[in-house]
């Protein structure tokens, strides 16, 4: 990582308590961020042989010291790159246990076909599950190849997570119309759940993309 790069992620990072950090492309990120974040404690996995994806593309965790103490590693997947954090209600201010779920699921290409989606997003959801049952909230962050455009996520089931949320109750705004495979089976996790999906929802997101790749290629 060029001292450029690495700088401008530091200074993005220090202005949060939780970074989460997804196709790191290195396994040096504990070493790296000890250095470069010494307030940081970093939680990282690379990728084994059992784990579906390319090696090196591994997903971090960083903790800011001041709530280093309220969270614990939970659970680390063996099938995909997911590793999930135990979290005191303090640090977001809920009622409960929070576990926070940092996940990457690659995206189709000419080696992935449908069916490995399926199968990725099946080990997350049973995951995801999991987590349910064992805290009270359930947090997601990361990157899920995912594109639902305007479709929605929204049951019955929802409208509890409504009533505590209030900034969730407004329609998610995109600026992104394109869906995929991979978008609808987390729509369909998303209405199982029930989860909420945040992106396009929070204060401050008017839906703009939420990655620009090569070539300016947006992506939401």
């Amino acid at each position: 990582m060029c001292d450029l790069k690495l700088e401008r992620l530091c200074e993005h990072i220090a202005q949060h308590h939780i970074a989460v950090l997804v196709e790191t492309r290195t396994n040096d990120v504990v070493s790296i961020f000890a250095t470069a974040l010494p307030s940081y404690t970093v939680y990282h996995i690379p990728i084994s042989s059992t784990m579906i994806g390319r090696k090196g593309n591994g997903v971090a965790v960083l903790i800011d010291q001041s709530i280093h103490d309220f969270v614990t590693v939970w659970h680390v997947s063996e099938q995909i790159q997911a590793i999930w954090l135990k979290c005191a209600g303090q640090v977001f201010n809920v009622p409960g246990n929070v576990a926070l779920g940092a996940v990457y699921l690659n995206p189709k290409t000419d080696k992935r076909s449908n069916s490995d989606i399926t199968e990725s997003f099946e080990h997350f959801f049973d995951e995801a599950t999991t987590a349910s049952l064992n805290f009270t909230n359930v947090l997601m962050m990361g990157d899920f190849n995912a594109h639902i455009g305007d479709l929605s996520e929204f049951t019955d089931e929802h409208y509890d997570i409504q009533d505590d949320f209030k900034c969730l109750q407004h329609a998610r705004r995109t600026c992104c119309k394109s869906v995929n495979r991979a978008g609808k089976l987390l729509l369909d996790i998303a209405a199982a759940g029930p989860y909420m999906l945040t992106t396009g929802r929070g204060k401050g997101d008017s839906g703009l993309a939420t990655f620009v790749g090569y070539h300016g290629r947006h992506k939401r």
